[in-house]
């Protein structure tokens, strides 16, 4: 998977996927994920995802291969407008670390 911030938020997007090489060498969809409206962050460790939305705020969401889709592992409750998502790492516990456009951060 990719592991680089996006520098520009995503907007007017609907999906996203997860594609592959099949036997022939082309690139297929093997999975997807409706999301947002406006991506402002997008932050990607193994096979895990973190989707900050400036509408519908943070979601954490794993690629699960057997069978192949993008589940949604959790979500926030409250609609903060997210400015920045990152996963925050502490022994074996992993948090989702947000910043809103008041510049609170929130775990």
């Amino acid at each position: 998977m990719w592991d680089e911030q996006l520098s520009d938020p995503i907007h007017g997007s609907k999906k996203i996927s997860v594609q592959a090489f099949d036997l022939d060498e082309r690139l297929v969809g093997i999975a997807f994920l409706d999301i947002g409206v406006y991506i402002m962050k997008l932050w990607a460790v193994k096979n895990l995802l973190v989707i900050g939305d400036a509408v519908k705020s943070v979601w954490f969401v794993g690629f699960q291969e057997d069978p192949y889709k993008l589940v949604i592992l959790g979500k926030d409750p409250y609609h903060i407008c997210v400015t920045s998502a990152d996963l925050f790492f502490v022994d074996s516990q992993v948090s989702l670390l947000v910043g809103d456009e008041e510049c609170i951060v929130r775990i």
